[in-house]
């Protein structure tokens, strides 16, 4: 199957016409060819297709025209053009040969890449006769869509004049000079065929009809335009008009004058070139590195050129800045000041550096003829030229230092500003100048800039949030400005409105030429295949942050191919550096609109068996990292219940942090964490979403973060539920009647507990129905059920053991004492506790280990034993800020307020409460934090005599959390 676009919209199967009966199916089949393997949006169809005037019913006149064109282009499997509906939009997948624009395109692209000219001659003719008319028949309903076709055309005349400049080159003046004529005619505004058309009518004898031609041209130009023709163009005719006066200048087959410089009769001055763009009129912000720039350029004393090189990502204002800058030097540089587009970020299309300096050349007064054929001598004489003139240089856009090179002048007295998304000027030891998005404040003043001030102030939380789903870059913030200030009928609330849903959004930051999208896509295809298939999975499991070892697992390649693919994103300004260690490496962060844009080239480019593989390396490889920090905190597997959920192995290099620095790695990626098991959650991940939120609900205990723990409890809860996972569900509810408990829900603590042990009574999970008896026998004592917790906890201790879950045992055994501590039969609660310490070491559970010292230390405070007690508490609270465990260390300042108050120092024990209290402080009060609240009033309510916190029948004391 194959559309044809360049004229008349037509489909054709099997070499034959599909009919398409209405205009609309034709429209809407032309934009989605002309955006192939793109999603378009319903809206961005509706705008194209109607403008600012759309019918009541549009969007749904577009899908019953897109399903209509469906059952057109339905037919077998393997179909070279698929019409697809892809979250509120519409994406046509076809091979590059299938539509006529795309072949047109890849067939000039190669006509480019030929040595032979010859060769070049037939792609371009086989190219340029795909056209049977103007782009989708010149039947376009509205100056939007017209623009949409004008890259297409534009690109068709570019072909026939490289066409034409091949077939001059060759000799074949005569074979193409009516043809050239015709062309000419229907498009004056191309000077470059007016140049084609009169040296091709001078060289087969006819002049005279080359000078009526300029004549009646240069008349037009100037009614239409106010201008004169081009100097290269003005140069041509004045040969013409010497070969026809007899001067010995002009050769008869080629009029261009070839007198060099020197040849002028005197020192060659030549001209004061201003290429410069226009400078941005609502330029807003980078005061400091305006500054910085200049005066880099114009520090005194200098024995060589000036180079700044600009990097930064797509979008954040490197040309911006750059010209901006040059116009504000156009005083320190009077020699003139030169610009040149290199178009580095398309890398399928950079500007030759020989062709810069023939512009530069030209520019600077040397005529066309003399400009030296060979980099190398255009090079040495434009350096020549410069060498004692004051000229500022602005190359946008570069590739790289060696496009760079041959357009860096010599002389001391110029400059040259670089810019560009890759890392530039280190050849020629350039100060570099990263620019990055904008603060908040700037990202408002130019959106103010750009949509009108008063607007904006009347809406300012409307603003702030525009600017933030911008994510403050300077283009899209331009977008949208222009966009607004299109549109002064909307409020910018509504706008807002428009980016929430995030599947559309980049729809939403395209505007005439500026378009996000497109930045991002000239990035996107400067990378190798393999980064930009790092980029889509990253994009496409969500995360704003990633590193080695997650790149490692979306790819399934090895951590250092990982690393050296997330530098090559660096390099390409698609991710920056977030941190970096030593020693587990760098980590990167993705801006959210190349997040969203990675996520939309995954959905066209992958698979989704192969989205659905990297997804699930991923949860792996999470599960795998949760499971060293786990076990760097309690030793080993215990006290969870485990699944055979399947794991993903990380290098060990790469899991330094989790094992040796458990907290440290869970406050880096709690964030991402919570991300991960909401996307496992939504791709039916049941037993990944559950027990990576299992594994790190000790870590979400410990930092105190009980909100994010209970909303990750009830996301596994509710995905378990959904997977009928049996195991999953009962383990979430154990895990909440944890969070209860710490929350003094105790009614609805016993709620989950009766739910879970119903749920492991139906499986054959006896570890896990241990655990939740384990747990009820300790809320049984919180609660001052002391006897039933007893029963409790003898009976399911040598379930325990039997399970060698050390931890879990050394719980019980420490509950035990704990009771017996209260009951004040110290010497049972002594030796129940040197258990637990052994069933502690030999389970490694440095954490647990703490908690029954603190208990060791509490005995110690009941036997008035404070001198004693105090070691035990200091090495608790040592322990505790090891670990990162504000539960132990709240723990820990408690006791030892203990001992403070029985040794006399009442203003210690009054510091350390409270220092207590600033760790464990939370919106909802917590058992930990009600303990030291409880003991702070005694100890400020007590003048004298013995505290109630220290009373050996105060039962409140030991009812703490473990």
């Amino acid at each position: 199957m194959e559309v044809r676009i360049l004229g008349p919209v037509e489909v054709w199967h099997a070499g034959s016409p599909v009919r398409l009966a209405r205009r609309q199916q034709r429209l809407i089949l032309g934009i989605l060819a002309l955006r192939a393997n793109e999603l378009v949006s319903a809206n961005q169809l509706i705008d194209l297709l109607w403008g600012d005037s759309p019918p009541r019913q549009a969007r749904a006149v577009v899908q019953t025209r897109v399903s209509e064109l469906r059952g057109v282009l339905s037919g077998p499997v393997e179909a070279a053009v698929r019409l697809r509906t892809r979250g509120g939009g519409y994406l046509l997948e076809s091979a590059p040969e299938a539509i006529d624009a795309q072949h047109f395109l890849a067939l000039v692209r190669a006509s480019r890449a030929e040595r032979d000219g010859k060769t070049a001659i037939r792609t371009l003719r086989q190219a340029l006769d795909l056209w049977r008319g103007p782009v989708l028949g010149g039947d376009v309903p509205n100056e939007l869509c017209a623009t949409l076709c004008q890259g297409l055309e534009s690109a068709r005349l570019t072909a026939t004049e490289e066409l034409f400049d091949l077939e001059l080159g060759l000799g074949n003046q005569q074979r193409i000079v009516d043809e050239l004529l015709a062309t000419a005619r229907v498009n004056p505004a191309r000077e470059r065929l007016v140049g084609q058309l009169m040296l091709a009518l001078t060289r087969v004898g006819r002049s005279a009809e080359a000078l009526s031609y300029y004549d009646e041209w240069r008349r037009w130009l100037a009614d239409e335009f106010g201008v004169d023709p081009q100097p290269d163009v003005q140069r041509l005719h004045l040969s013409i008009l010497r070969e026809g006066e007899g001067e010995p200048n002009a050769a008869p087959d080629d009029p261009l004058p070839v007198a060099a410089p020197e040849q002028s009769g005197g020192t060659f001055r030549g001209g004061v070139p201003r290429l410069l763009p226009p400078d941005v009129s609502d330029f807003t912000g980078r005061t400091a590195e305006i500054d910085r720039i200049r005066r880099l350029l114009t520090a005194p004393g200098r024995t060589g050129v000036a180079v700044v090189a600009v990097t930064g990502p797509g979008g954040v204002g490197k040309t911006a800045l750059s010209v901006h800058v040059a116009h504000t030097l156009r005083e320190d540089f009077p020699d003139g000041q030169m610009y040149a587009n290199l178009r580095g970020p398309d890398h399928r299309t950079p500007i030759d550096p020989a062709e810069v300096l023939g512009r530069f050349l030209r520019a600077l007064g040397v005529d066309g003829a003399a400009v030296p054929e060979t980099i190398e001598e255009r090079a040495d004489l434009y350096r020549d030229l410069l060498a004692e003139r004051r000229v500022l240089v602005v190359l946008d856009n570069a590739a790289s230092d060696d496009q760079i090179a041959p357009l860096v002048p010599a002389g001391q007295h110029c400059a040259v500003i670089i810019n560009g998304r890759t890392h530039l000027g280190s050849t020629f030891g350039a100060p570099g100048l990263r620019l990055e998005i904008f603060e908040p404040g700037q990202a408002v003043e130019l959106l103010g800039h750009v949509a009108g001030p008063t607007r904006l102030r009347a809406e300012p939380e409307a603003a702030a949030e525009l600017c933030r789903q911008c994510g403050f870059l300077p283009l899209a913030l331009r977008v949208l400005g222009a966009r607004l200030a299109a549109k002064p009928h909307w409020s910018v609330a509504k706008l807002s409105r428009m980016l929430r849903d995030e599947s559309g959004r980049l729809d939403q930051f395209s505007y005439h030429d500026l378009d996000v999208r497109a930045s991002l896509s000239i990035s996107y295809a400067g990378l190798s295949p393999a980064a930009q298939r790092l980029l889509r999975l990253t994009g496409h499991i969500d995360l704003a942050y990633t590193d080695s070892w997650i790149a490692a697992a979306l790819l399934d390649v090895s951590p250092t191919r990982g690393e050296t693919l997330l530098e090559e994103l660096f390099d390409g300004q698609l991710v920056d550096v977030a941190e970096s260690d030593p020693v587990s490496g760098s980590r990167f962060r993705l801006h959210h609109l190349v997040r969203l844009f990675a996520r939309e080239r995954a959905d066209v480019e992958d698979d989704s068996t192969e989205l659905a593989a990297a997804r699930g390396r991923v949860f792996g490889a999470w599960l795998s990292m949760a499971d060293r920090a786990y076990r760097a905190v309690h030793g080993g597997p215990y006290r969870t219940v485990l699944v055979p959920a399947e794991r993903y192995a990380v290098d060990d290099a790469q899991g330094i942090r989790p094992a040796e620095e458990p907290v440290t790695w869970f406050e880096s990626e709690r964030t991402a964490l919570a991300v991960v098991a909401r996307r496992a959650a939504q791709e039916g991940h049941a037993a990944a979403c559950w027990e990576l939120v299992n594994i790190t609900s000790p870590l979400f205990q410990m930092r105190r973060y009980f909100t994010e723990w209970h909303e990750l409890l009830v996301l596994a809860l509710d995905a378990a539920r959904a997977a009928d996972d049996r195991h999953g569900e009962a383990t979430m509810l154990y895990r909440l009647a944890m969070h209860s408990t710490d929350r003094r829900e105790f009614a609805r603590a016993e709620e989950y507990i009766a739910q879970a042990l119903e749920i492991f009574a139906t499986t054959d999970s006896l570890h896990g129905r241990a655990l939740v008896n384990a747990f009820a026998a300790s809320l049984s004592r919180i609660k001052g059920h002391e006897r039933e917790a007893l029963v409790r906890y003898k009976e399911v201790l040598p379930e325990l053991i039997d399970a060698r879950d050390w931890t879990s045992a050394a719980i019980a055994l420490r509950g035990i004492g704990q009771i017996h501590l209260n009951q004040q039969d110290y010497v049972t609660a002594d030796r129940y506790f040197c258990q637990a310490l052994d069933m502690c070491r030999l389970g490694g559970s440095t954490r647990l280990e703490a908690q029954v010292l603190f208990w060791q230390g509490m005995l110690r405070v009941r036997q008035e034993r404070f001198t004693d007690a105090e070691p035990l508490f200091s090495g608790v609270l040592a322990a505790s800020r090891q670990l990162g465990d504000l539960t132990g260390e709240g723990q820990a300042l408690h006791g030892l307020s203990l001992c403070y108050q029985g040794l006399g120092q009442v203003e210690r024990a009054r510091k350390a409460l409270h220092t207590a209290l600033v760790l464990c402080r939370q919106p909802r009060p917590t058992l930990l934090e009600a303990t030291i609240r409880g003991a702070l009033a005694d100890l400020e309510s007590t003048a004298g005599g013995r505290n109630r916190s220290t009373d050996p029948h105060n039962a409140d004391t030991l009812r703490s959390v473990d």
